[in-house]
């Protein structure tokens, strides 16, 4: 992100935000770097973490955690087995150390590793092992979430919806506090009604979802890339094509202005104005 007063503004109230969502959490230095990841600077993210871990005592109390924002990233980055690596890392620390009331964060984690390499038996078996462990109602919502995406991929839409609704009630209850989990639910519910080429309803919650994420999150954040993507998608489906050429250009010109050349969600952008220049450019002609 360019170091504007609108991007500073949009820093300090992302990690205002932050502070509140660990609130529990006492290292400033775990919330930076989770700063990071939200912002797509993956690489400053991964050198920032690795620091801490050269810095901080064998046996600190929050080396699992660190180990936990590693697999995270390697997550958003696609490499899956560098990811499993550092959750599986984070769970023998804690398993070690007897920290038993974060472990459920930990079986989450391993649910979306799961999931990202399609083997959805081993998603659900984590994601329900996280249900029954001591959370609180934020992380049992995310989960939740989480597990009405495996419904979903198996087309299990009335169970996806009815476990999606309850985590959207729940987390509406902490309303400004969780911006990106209402964002992601509320996206999460617009994926449920297009899989069944319900596009009103999808269009309303993917709208409310991408307002979110314009009010909440920063540019480049990979969540609120996920939400103009969704409805670039719906537009097409929609066959109004055209509209969803100029939606897509117009949130490339944004976020060129920015963030760097370089950065994940302009290659997003790219990628997918070009897909639909194609057809595009065609009907010109």
């Amino acid at each position: 992100m360019c170091a504007t007063d609108e991007g500073t503004e949009d820093i300090k109230q992302e990690l205002k935000l932050m502070r509140k969502k660990f609130q529990m959490c006492n290292n400033m230095n775990l919330i930076f770097g989770h700063l990071l990841l939200h912002m797509g600077h993956y690489s400053q993210a991964e050198s920032y973490f690795q620091m801490m871990l050269q810095v901080m005592p064998n046996d600190h109390k929050d080396r699992a955690a660190v180990y936990e924002q590693i697999g995270d990233l390697h997550m958003r980055t696609t490499n899956w087995n560098e990811a499993f690596r550092n959750f599986t890392y984070a769970y023998e620390r804690k398993k070690k150390s007897h920290q038993q009331q974060s472990m459920g964060i930990t079986f989450n984690n391993f649910g979306n590793y799961y999931k990202a390499i399609e083997d959805f038996d081993m998603a659900r078996m984590y994601y329900e092992k996280t249900l029954n462990c001591k959370n609180d109602s934020i992380n049992t919502s995310i989960t939740k979430v989480n597990l009405s995406n495996v419904y979903l991929i198996e087309k299990k839409y009335d169970e996806a919806l009815n476990l999606c609704l309850q985590a959207r009630d729940n987390l509406q209850q902490f309303r400004p506090h969780l911006p990106t989990e209402i964002t992601y639910c509320q996206g999460t519910l617009g994926d449920i009604y297009f899989a069944q080429a319900k596009y009103d309803l999808a269009e309303a919650f993917y709208l409310t979802s991408f307002e979110l994420s314009q009010k909440h999150l920063l540019i480049g954040d990979h969540l609120r890339t996920k939400c103009i993507m969704s409805l670039i998608d719906l537009y097409t489906k929609q066959n109004n094509k055209q509209r969803a050429f100029e939606f897509c250009k117009e949130q490339l010109v944004l976020h060129e202005q920015y963030l760097l050349k370089n950065h994940t969600s302009i290659a997003h952008l790219l990628l997918k104005l070009a897909e639909l220049e194609e057809p595009h450019n065609n009907k010109i002609r």
